[in-house]
């Protein structure tokens, strides 16, 4: 189960539409500006989850999300009940990480979308009944009690971190959303410190077990490993060793290769073609015939049309790896936004009687061509 992909369903091409409608702003710049918010708002969430009193109020939070409202997203949004939606969203958001920190959150993603701040202060108050209403609907469909919840939270965590877009995070350094979940804002750095802790202490288990001769099932550990009397103490630690300059190794490499955060939000020419503009419409049309996608019949009638979207994806490949790098990036990020979105769309079609056999292949091509997009 992915938490992010899931809320991610409820946010279809319409909805988002509505959304962008509603606030105001260009389709493209909200769909980045979802991307970026969802995970941050999951993510937050699942920091809270981590803490008592914060599990105490989500708990109560989810107790009061009303059934039907994601399955009526789209007409709330645009609707005469949307005021009280978002309102009712910032308040719950509030509750759970204070009116400071929830404000910070809709700063960086006005920031990061380019968007003005009271449109994506909406936004976050229409997104918070689609995180909430979706972990309610996980809760209860998996008979989950308060510390169920926060421990299927924790194995969320790696999910969250790989939907949050590229430069975002660093956006989110200093609100005190993800104060609680470090992992979030810097996960390849944690994964490998927590490789180097882990043979840290497994070396020094087995130093431990040496020295003291230790027995298992007769026999020493000492008897067992063969170990030279002047050497023994560094040869215990030298897988630690090992392991630790791995890991500084990978780090540096991660660290040099971050590069800095690309500002998204506007257009992306090369040549006199509007490439981001030719991106967000491919993506929309992508992401509606993978939508319509009930059974094995309109698996077929897809087909057509997702064969020209690989072609498409295809040519718009072969301009970004002619622009300058700067551009290069840009593009780049804004794949990076729409990747998580459609595998979520991408796994429920996959998930239609009769579907798979008919339309994975070219699904394959379509996701390995974003995704190689979205690395630039």
């Amino acid at each position: 189960m992915n938490i992010v992909s899931l809320a991610m369903n409820f946010l279809t091409p319409a909805v988002i539409g509505r959304i962008a409608s509603a606030l105001g702003i260009n389709p493209t710049i909200a769909q980045m500006a979802v991307t970026a918010a969802l995970p941050a708002i999951l993510g937050g969430i699942a920091g809270k989850a981590a803490q008592p009193s914060g599990l105490g109020v989500l708990t109560g939070l989810l107790g009061q999300q009303s059934p039907s409202l994601l399955s009526g997203l789209g007409d709330m949004i645009g609707g005469s009940n949307q005021a009280s939606m978002v309102s009712a969203g910032t308040g719950a958001l509030n509750s759970l990480f204070g009116n400071s920190t929830t404000g910070a959150l809709a700063g960086a993603i006005g920031k990061f979308a380019g968007m003005p701040e009271s449109a994506s202060s909406s936004l976050l108050g229409m997104l918070a009944p689609v995180a909430l209403g979706t972990l309610a609907q996980q809760q209860k469909s998996s008979g989950l009690d308060a510390g169920g919840l926060a421990s299927m939270l924790a194995g969320q965590k790696d999910n969250i971190a790989a939907a949050m877009p590229k430069g975002f995070g660093d956006l989110l350094k200093g609100t005190g959303l993800l104060d609680s979940a470090p992992s979030m804002t810097s996960t390849a750095a944690g994964a490998v410190r927590q490789a180097a802790s882990t043979a840290s202490a497994t070396a020094s288990s087995a130093a431990n077990k040496v020295q003291s001769g230790v027995t298992d099932a007769g026999r020493t550990v000492a008897d067992r490993i063969p170990v030279a009397p002047a050497t023994s103490g560094l040869m215990a630690y030298l897988p630690w060793l090992a392991a630790a300059a791995l890991a500084l190794g990978i780090y540096s490499f991660w660290q040099s290769n971050r590069g800095p955060a690309v500002p998204v939000g506007s257009k992306i020419i090369y040549n006199n073609v509007d490439v981001s503009g030719k991106a967000a419409s491919l993506y929309e049309g992508i992401k509606t015939n993978v939508a319509s996608i009930k059974d094995a019949n309109s698996a077929q009638a897809s087909l057509p049309k997702l064969r020209e979207a690989v072609t498409s994806l295809g040519e718009i490949r072969d301009l970004q790896e002619k622009m300058p790098a700067d551009s290069r990036k840009g593009l780049a990020t804004l794949f990076g936004t729409l990747v998580p979105g459609l595998e979520g769309l991408v796994g429920t079609a996959l998930k239609a009687p009769g579907a798979e056999a008919v339309v994975k292949p070219v699904l394959d091509q379509v996701m390995e061509r974003m995704k190689t997009l979205a690395k630039g």
